[in-house]
């Protein structure tokens, strides 16, 4: 007899007998289709990103959900993958392609986020504020928002402006922000930055209200409004600003000495960005026509073709001919042409000035009045002959009569311009400082001269 033991064991073999026995249709199954990442992660956009960022740039770009990704106690969503690639194209040409032609190919592929991860909602942190974006760790920046991409200017600018200011973070970790920034602006910051408005932000000297919360959102922002917000942009800001505008250059200061230390020319940074936002984005709010049309920044242009800035970056032949024409002409009344001033005084007024010396070395001005027609879209400039005012320059054209209205005046009348930032071989440095019109159908007749505000 078996004992309970035995009987047991005898039927836990049945059961193995009888399961390993068993012959079962077996159809053979490739085991990597059944991996619903596969089609992901081979997919066109994977492959372009990984081209595009992983593979020249170590930079990994997330865009698939990961809850391990964000803080515990914020709900954000992942973003729609048709934003992926518009969004980061953007990012590729505004912010890693300025960096690298600027700052070399060493250094962005050193600094630049090693993680790029996109979201699709805001990650709010209470009820009053929401976060763009973020930068963690020295390594990472999230992007959020972007299921609200549009091919927009105003997106991509602002989004481009985002990440600009979250690389400064990264760049802090391994250069820390100038101690004499820390200074600027003590004793000033507010915690509750949701509650300042944007004059009072200008007029305490920060460039946003988000930069008056403390120092290192201060030092980012301004990055981003150098960069991103522009030269002009920041100008006109210092220049109505009633109690903030030495607060604001000694920051600028702080800033070009900052990104020296790095061995990056800021302002040529400043241009290679403002150049992509013109030309790729088409933003009209960087333009000359633009800030002309404000009639709030610049005050006049001057033209001297003696200046050695013409020998240095070049000059139109077909303009210099028209000026040595003015030239001369005066020459006839005893008369030598010193420069040319385009005196905006309103937004839609413009008063030419013609600066000379008599055969005995005393000052002679000429002035006559202008239209001036601004086409912000196009940077189309119409200047049409007005009536002039009174005054002794006014008075003066009767000395040199048709000696103007048959040269300069009927240049500028004769002709639709553009205008425009020049010249384009500048350095960052002038670029701003200078500008120009061309007339519409022939690039190569134009003229620019140095800026007043």
């Amino acid at each position: 007899m078996f004992s309970k033991k035995t009987r047991s064991t005898v039927f836990c073999l049945m059961i193995l007998s009888f399961f390993s026995c068993k012959k079962d249709d077996f159809t053979p199954v490739d085991i990597y289709t059944l991996n619903p990442d596969l089609t992901a992660v081979n997919s066109e956009l994977d492959a372009w990103l990984k081209t595009t960022f992983l593979d020249p740039y170590n930079i990994s770009v997330s865009y698939r959900y990961n809850q391990y990704m964000h803080e515990n106690d914020r709900n954000v969503s992942p973003v729609d993958p048709q934003f992926v690639k518009p969004f980061m194209a953007n990012i590729y040409t505004g912010f890693l392609l300025p960096y690298e032609k600027v700052a070399g190919s060493t250094f962005i592929k050193k600094y630049a986020p090693k993680e790029i991860v996109l979201w699709g909602s805001l990650n709010y942190q209470s009820a009053n504020s929401a976060l763009l974006g973020d930068a963690s760790a020295g390594a990472r920046i999230n992007m959020y928002q972007l299921n609200s991409y549009t091919p927009s200017v105003s997106f991509a600018k602002d989004r481009i402006g985002v990440i600009h200011h979250e690389f400064v973070h990264i760049l802090n970790q391994t250069y820390p922000r100038p101690l004499d920034f820390e200074t600027i602006s003590a004793g000033s910051y507010n915690a509750t930055y949701t509650n300042v408005t944007p004059d009072q932000a200008r007029n305490t000297g920060f460039v946003t209200p988000y930069a008056s919360s403390r120092a290192e959102e201060d030092f980012s922002e301004m990055a981003k409004a150098l960069l991103v917000f522009g030269p002009s942009w920041f100008d006109n800001w210092v220049k109505t600003s009633t109690s903030g505008a030495t607060a604001l250059r000694r920051k600028e200061t702080s800033l070009v000495d900052y990104y020296g230390t790095m061995g990056v020319n800021l302002r040529d940074l400043q241009k290679a960005v403002q150049i992509y936002l013109s030309d790729t984005l088409k933003d009209v709010s960087v333009s000359f026509p633009y800030w002309l049309n404000q009639g709030t920044l610049y005050t006049g242009l001057t033209v001297n073709l003696s200046n050695t800035m013409y020998t240095q970056y070049g000059q139109s032949s077909l303009f210099a001919t028209q000026y040595g024409r003015l030239r001369d002409s005066m020459a006839v009344a005893s008369r030598t042409l010193t420069s040319l001033q385009f005196l905006f005084t309103k937004k839609d007024s413009l008063t030419l000035r013609i600066n000379s010396t008599t055969a005995t070395g005393t000052s002679f001005v000429v002035d006559n009045d202008f239209s001036m027609k601004i086409n912000e879209a196009t940077g189309g400039v119409q200047f049409a002959k007005v009536a002039n005012k009174v005054g002794t320059n006014y008075t003066n054209n009767s000395i040199l009569g048709t000696k103007l209205t048959n040269t300069i005046i009927a240049y500028l009348v004769n002709n639709s311009f553009v205008g425009a930032w020049l010249q384009a071989n500048m350095p960052g440095s002038m670029y701003t400082k200078t500008a120009g019109f061309y007339v519409a159908n022939d690039p190569t007749n134009y003229f620019y001269g140095t800026l007043t505000q």
